[in-house]
């Protein structure tokens, strides 16, 4: 009975302690987490009369009072604070309030305007976060242009699934009409005549000698006039037409939406001055430059801008640097354009032409300057060079199952190879 006694009022006491604590010094409740982004705002109960209400930071986030038992938490700047509400039954409630600098309505609407189920949008502050993954290249470019609409700037962390690759296969043909005229009569001595058969030979067609070396052969111990030099001649009546050659054959694979640069030719250099006297050397190319930027779209159609330019070296304009050193100037023609062709068509660039005319009069001495007959001892040589560059691009669509392009030659080296290497394997497996 003695035991049932304390039992008892160790129980009293246990309770009445709990009752002062909840009575006396209030209880804390702590309610748990609250999240927010930034300028939003959020409903609480308090569920009972409201006493009071602290915030840590009433900067980060501030509360409205709406009843004697509602409120409204306002998020106003991104940042962490705690919340406190006590009420008239001595209830004390504590949230750690975070604000976040995240915009979710935003993000939602962007993601719903875009349309990709693999796709999440974040708007984070002034920025857009996209993340997850597309398909293609117009996937993501369709998918950045919209983000782009919100005036933030996009962070493009999106990954292509199957991204789109094109072939480019490049022609670049010199189509050549240059003509050499040559007409009249050149005059030289007998040391350029082979004196055992008496016949001029400069190496090139079109050229007939004659003269003294041809007729007669008068020599020095006989001659009352003393010794002289064989005076002949070469009579020239030519024209050589030129043809098409292919400068150069590129093949290359690029990203859809990527560029691809080639360059036949090559680069010169030119020396600049900076302020404090140093020369330092920038390197300036030339030659035949294209540059191409083909796009796929939804129907697999390819729409590519192309620039191209063909420039060459002009030494009749060059800038003199010293005495020694002179730098060419450059001359060049430029086309740019933009096309849409499907996968395998080839689209010609053509136009790009260049001409340049020369003569060279060689005469002999005083009777090449006579009238009338001195035409017919002096030999006039005009070229005329007439180019245009043509250049053909094939883009086609490709993947992994797409076969190489080579030659015959380097497919017949493959399979050779490949023929060896089986011969080996299977000698070593019979081993």
């Amino acid at each position: 009975m003695k035991i049932m006694t304390n039992t008892y009022k160790c129980l009293l006491v246990s309770v009445c302690f709990i009752v002062c604590l909840f009575y006396g010094f209030g209880t804390a409740n702590a309610a748990g987490n609250l999240s927010l982004d930034a300028n939003q705002s959020l409903y609480l109960n308090a569920g009972g009369p409201i006493d009071r209400i602290a915030v840590a930071n009433p900067e980060i986030a501030d509360v409205t009072v709406l009843s004697k038992m509602d409120m409204l938490l306002v998020a106003k700047k991104p940042g962490t604070t705690t919340l406190y509400i006590w009420t008239n039954n001595g209830m004390r409630q504590e949230y750690a309030v975070t604000v976040k600098d995240h915009d979710t309505q935003t993000s939602l609407v962007i993601a719903q305007m875009i349309g990709y189920p693999d796709l999440r949008v974040e708007k984070i502050g002034d920025k857009i976060l996209l993340k997850g993954a597309v398909i293609n290249q117009l996937e993501k470019n369709r998918a950045e242009k919209i983000a782009e609409m919100y005036g933030a700037k996009v962070v493009d962390l999106l990954e292509m699934t199957h991204p789109s690759q094109i072939r480019l296969e490049a022609k670049i043909v010199e189509i050549s009409t240059d003509k050499v005229k040559k007409l009249g009569i050149q005059y030289a001595n007998a040391s350029s005549i082979d004196k055992d058969t008496g016949i001029v030979t400069i190496g090139s067609s079109g050229v007939f000698g004659f003269g003294q070396s041809f007729s007669n052969s008068k020599n020095s111990s006989t001659s009352k006039l003393g010794n002289y030099a064989d005076i002949n001649a070469t009579l020239q009546a030519l024209i050589t037409n030129g043809d098409a050659k292919i400068l150069s054959q590129p093949s290359m694979i690029t990203m859809s939406g990527e560029k691809a640069n080639i360059l036949v030719g090559g680069e010169i250099p030119i020396p600049t001055g900076n302020s404090n006297g140093q020369i330092t050397v920038e390197w300036r190319e030339y030659g035949i430059k294209l540059n191409i930027e083909p796009q796929v779209d939804a129907d697999n159609q390819i729409t590519s801008k192309v620039q191209a330019e063909v420039s060459s070296l002009d030494s009749s304009n060059a800038v003199a640097v010293s005495s020694s050193i002179s730098i060419p100037a450059l001359l060049s023609r430029k086309a740019e354009t933009v096309i849409h062709l499907s996968s395998g068509s080839t689209m010609a660039i053509g136009g790009l032409l260049s001409s340049t005319e020369s003569k060279q009069v060689i005469k002999f001495p005083f009777l090449g300057d006579l009238p009338i007959i001195g035409q017919f001892f002096r030999s006039t040589s005009t070229t005329k060079s007439h180019k245009e560059i043509i250049i053909l691009v094939t883009p086609t669509l490709v993947d992994e199952t797409t076969p190489a392009v080579m030659s015959s030659d380097m497919k017949k080296w493959i399979d050779n190879k490949a023929l060896t290497e089986e011969t080996v394997a299977m000698d070593a497996k019979k081993k």
